[in-house]
């Protein structure tokens, strides 16, 4: 880190099961910014945090969170520079199922990035 710069904190949500080429992808990503000294926490599903042994990341399991109901708070508590989806379409998909993702629309606290935007707009949802 440059010497008067402040270290980030940036949240990655993975809250779709089994998105391991895109964790791949995000970590990737994830290094690249804790080499500059920011600080990475990954939001992700149980079955995915086997892939984070031994990373230098913080890990927070969110599996039985309603995610609209906390991630306020989660970004709150970590102090977040930015929210980055590890996939959008995977996240937006399993939001949707859930009912859950208001909060993304509704929130002023932090920037939302996406990765691994495939084709999105000529994917067949439905």
């Amino acid at each position: 880190m440059k010497p008067g710069n402040k270290a980030r904190t940036h949240l990655f949500l993975a809250s779709y099961p089994a998105s391991r080429g895109e964790i791949t992808l995000a970590l990737r990503v994830a290094y690249d910014l804790h080499e500059q000294g920011d600080r990475i926490v990954f939001l992700i599903c149980e079955s995915d945090t086997k892939i984070l042994f031994g990373k230098p990341f913080e890990v927070v399991a969110i599996d039985s969170l309603m995610l609209d109901n906390y991630l306020t708070k989660l970004v709150q508590s970590f102090d977040a520079d930015s929210l980055i989806l590890v996939d959008l379409l995977s996240n937006s998909l399993w939001l949707l199922y859930l009912n859950d993702g208001k909060w993304f629309f509704e929130q002023d606290l932090v920037p939302v990035l996406a990765l691994d935007i495939h084709d999105i707009a000529y994917q067949k949802l439905f």
